[in-house]
């Protein structure tokens, strides 16, 4: 999500392209909260040369240190791409997030004498960790909120061969696969009691869950 940079001397423009949306699952899925850094130094710009630039991304407490890039020179007309670090936040802050929080990543662009050139700021939303950011935010990380029911499946197998073999059928789950007309009606009542006896509950989610996630 791009912003419109804050220009407080010059023409000097800061591009900062970040995610709009993260958490620990995103973290945890190596995305990248920066995307894009780049520095426009336009024709026109009153001194021909730029030394010694430093790019800095201000801390914020509890969350995130303070981060610098040097850039040695520009040049009047000239475009720089600075390579995009890793930002990190704390594994137990994303854990324990109970609902979203919205924090302000702050660039400022230092000439040599540690004055500022431009700056430039943006939003993250940072979600709780059990937190889908729905199609419109987060929509490659859905699969990570998939849990895998293999596990419970094979138990509600096994509990129907209980079942079966507590009712004098036998202890094979075989279905069709028996080539009779009695075992698979005789395995899916089974089944149909062992779910039963589960209590399972359907929760119906929010019209706008797709979209926004919950």
């Amino acid at each position: 999500m791009e912003e419109v940079n804050k220009q407080n001397q010059g023409t000097i423009k800061l591009e900062v392209d970040v995610i709009s949306t993260f958490s620990l699952t995103a973290q945890q899925n190596s995305y990248s909260v920066l995307r894009n850094i780049q520095i426009i130094v336009p024709e026109c710009y009153d001194k021909p040369v730029l030394r010694n630039l430093k790019l800095r991304l201000n801390a914020i407490e509890g969350w995130l240190d303070s981060s610098e890039w040097l850039i040695d020179e520009v040049i009047s007309g000239q475009s720089v791409k600075l390579p995009v670090k890793e930002l990190k936040f704390p594994f137990e802050t994303l854990f324990g997030l109970t609902e979203e929080v919205l924090l302000g990543l702050k660039f400022e662009l230092l000439d040599d004498e540690n004055l500022l050139l431009c700056s430039s700021e943006h939003k993250v939303s940072i979600l709780p960790a059990n937190f889908w950011g729905g199609e419109s935010r987060q929509p490659d990380l859905l699969a990570a909120f998939v849990k895998p029911n293999d596990l419970y499946v094979e138990s509600l197998v096994r509990k129907v061969a209980l079942l079966l073999e507590s009712s004098g059928q036998g202890r094979s789950v075989d279905g069709y696969q028996s080539n009779t007309r009695e075992k698979p009606y005789l395995m899916l009542a089974a089944l149909w009691n062992v779910i039963f006896q589960e209590k399972l509950a359907y929760v119906s989610p929010p019209q706008c869950f797709a979209k926004t996630g919950q």
